[in-house]
């Protein structure tokens, strides 16, 4: 529990400066912020699983390039990126929340109770 909330914690770190740094002060990141925290969280899941569904990953998740993580799809509440790992052929799916929070990451696209709707 402790390194869930520690991951949390630094997620919200991550994101917080860019939120404030768009103007207007409430809180909600934008896209590209979404493809950044996922390419952090990427790399943070090579240490440890933080009890995301895919578990800890393999080291070369540590060479994907910003290039590889793509915005598919923004919902009112969040935003989905797709990252595709050339080394071994994963493509994982983040789930990113609009307050910059990293919620889900899978092998699926589908993350029905984020967004009312599967893939």
């Amino acid at each position: 529990m402790k390194l869930i909330k520690a991951f949390l914690l630094l997620a919200t770190v991550v994101t917080s400066s860019g939120a404030m740094a768009h103007g207007g002060g409430h809180g909600a990141i934008e896209g590209d912020k979404a493809v950044a925290l996922a390419q952090t969280s990427a790399k943070m899941l090579t240490f440890k699983s933080y009890e995301m569904s895919v578990g800890k990953l393999d080291k070369s998740w540590n060479q994907v390039t910003k290039e590889q993580f793509i915005l598919v799809e923004e919902g009112k509440e969040n935003f989905i990126v797709k990252a595709t790992n050339k080394a071994n052929n994963q493509t994982l799916y983040f789930n990113v929340s609009k307050e910059g929070r990293m919620t889900e990451v899978s092998e699926s696209a589908s993350f029905e109770k984020a967004h009312g709707h599967q893939h």
